[in-house]
């Protein structure tokens, strides 16, 4: 299946795609560096993955740049996210399992993120750490049997969060208040001024996604 637009605003695009394919036409437009990296997964599906999700991230940003997909110059920071080091723009990838998400956006940061439901992982136990007094008095007034789903919502929306900021964890999760949200956008404002719209997207079954937009001062 080729990379689907799920959702645009204004200069910004998110695109869904499945894992699940070749990866040997898209090795081809990957950098000898992205290649180097691949090598250094021992597991075979780990490593198709790694090169199917960046041959597919060059494959949308031909499509906004206007450029051969193997000509973009795609770098990593120390943590392993990617970014544009000779084009215009912000990027950001997330990946769960076979699922994946793009996005670009030509002005603003941007931060996508998806996420699976793990009915056997024990949240609570982040709950005290990332999420702040209102919105976990929002979960506990929930019926039990939601809180599972609402927890992975809002997971997932404060990552997209944190990789529009691009602070990754350096910024409290409980910063992006995000419990309680629909599917619909959401302007959050931090202590510093800075503004996030953060929406919901349709993802496959048994999956949450998110995306946020680092809004520019006075917006």
């Amino acid at each position: 299946m080729e990379p689907r637009v799920i959702w645009t605003r204004d200069v910004a695009t998110v695109w869904h795609a499945s894992l699940q394919r070749d990866e040997d036409e898209l090795r081809a437009t990957l950098s000898d560096a992205e290649v180097k990296r691949s090598l250094g997964y021992r597991d075979a599906a780990d490593r198709r993955r790694f090169v199917v999700r960046r041959g597919l991230l060059r494959k949308v940003l031909s499509l906004s740049l206007d450029v051969d997909p193997a000509q973009i110059a795609i770098e990593s920071d120390r943590s392993g996210k990617p970014f544009l080091s000779a084009s215009p723009g912000y990027i950001s990838l997330a990946f769960s399992r076979d699922e994946a998400m793009f996005g670009y956006s030509a002005r603003m940061p941007i931060g996508v993120d998806i996420e699976r439901i793990d009915p056997e992982f024990e949240y609570e136990s982040l709950l005290m750490d990332h999420f702040n007094r209102r919105e976990r008095g929002e979960l506990d007034q929930m019926p039990a049997s939601d809180r599972r789903l609402h927890f992975f919502r809002a997971w997932t929306r404060k990552e997209a969060c944190a990789k529009a900021v691009g602070v990754g964890l350096a910024r409290a999760f409980d910063a992006y208040d995000v419990v309680g949200v629909g599917v619909g956008d959401q302007l959050v404002e931090l202590q510093d001024g800075e503004m996030l719209l953060i929406s919901s997207l349709s993802a496959p079954l048994w999956y949450f996604a998110a995306v946020a937009l680092a809004l520019p001062s006075g917006a």
